[in-house]
């Protein structure tokens, strides 16, 4: 049995601490994926039905999200990538192509620079090396605005039908048709009838301000592992700039940009999604 030393000297159970699934059987080419901020491993599940067969492949809800453990603290780069190398190690993993988007891009980036010996390849989805002032205040303010706890999921999805749209579009937040489903989507049904987040706000306003606290331009530049930087063409996370300038600090990072696709890469473009990633996978294969 495996255990993970968290902040305060518990030592919880590995395996039991993080809702995980393993998809595919081929134990030669093993993959993980890492969500984004208030996603689950669901978030991956069309894409890994359309890759589970030549590979295997491990998803989860990382700590503060989903229905793994929530810890009051722990939410910084680090914590996170700790918990994917105590994962590794609790299934006997030694070597894998990890794909991150978002947050999961960031700490995907961490873990290659924490730990560049576990990696094969490494796919970066729709972000940069952080430093951006101002985004924990925007989440803030995206999660005060939505009155949880409701008394029910219907109230829930009244409020998302009618009051959001309006609300969210008066902030300055942008496709507000998709954002409030999302957010309906992380909402989960108490025993009290009451419906609230599915994940730990403060833990994700904290993962947020922890992860764009600085810049951390010095983890791309010494990524040493063949790595594939996909971007949205439409995103506003990745800025065409930034995208240019990751791909030309590092001659291991492929730059390749999505058409008709914003920051949700995978959920936008999924045929092509794949196709790139099918495409990476034969390249480290040596096809």
């Amino acid at each position: 049995m495996a255990f993970l030393l968290v902040k305060g000297g518990v030592l919880m159970d590995v395996l039991s601490s993080f809702h995980h699934q393993v998809a595919g059987e081929n134990t030669q080419n093993r993959w993980v994926f890492l969500h984004g901020l208030m996603g689950s491993g669901n978030n991956w599940r069309k894409i890994v039905r359309a890759l589970q067969s030549d590979r295997q492949i491990l998803t989860y809800d990382q700590r503060g999200h989903g229905r793994s453990f929530k810890p009051r603290d722990g939410y910084a780069l680090e914590d996170y990538a700790e918990d994917l190398k105590a994962l590794l190690d609790a299934l006997d993993w030694q070597k894998i192509v990890l794909v991150g988007h978002s947050l999961g891009g960031r700490v995907a980036m961490t873990f290659a620079h924490l730990y560049p010996e576990r990696l094969q390849g490494l796919v970066i989805v729709d972000i940069g090396p952080g430093g951006h002032s101002g985004a924990a205040d925007r989440t803030v303010q995206l999660l005060e605005m939505v009155p949880t706890p409701f008394e029910s999921k219907e109230a829930a999805k009244l409020y998302f039908e009618t009051e959001f749209p309006h609300q969210a579009l008066a902030a300055g937040w942008e496709k507000v048709e998709t954002l409030g489903p999302y957010l309906y989507s992380n909402l989960i049904e108490h025993a009290s009838g009451e419906a609230d987040w599915r994940f730990y706000k403060p833990g994700i306003v904290a993962s947020v301000a922890r992860s764009t606290d600085r810049a951390r331009w010095d983890q791309i530049e010494a990524l040493n592992r063949p790595t594939l930087l996909m971007r949205g063409q439409s995103s506003r996370y990745l800025p065409r700039d930034t995208f240019d300038a990751m791909v030309a600090c590092n001659p291991c990072i492929e730059g390749v940009e999505i058409s008709a696709a914003d920051h949700w890469v995978h959920a936008d473009q999924p045929e092509q999604f794949v196709a790139q990633l099918q495409r990476f996978n034969q390249q480290l294969q040596g096809g």
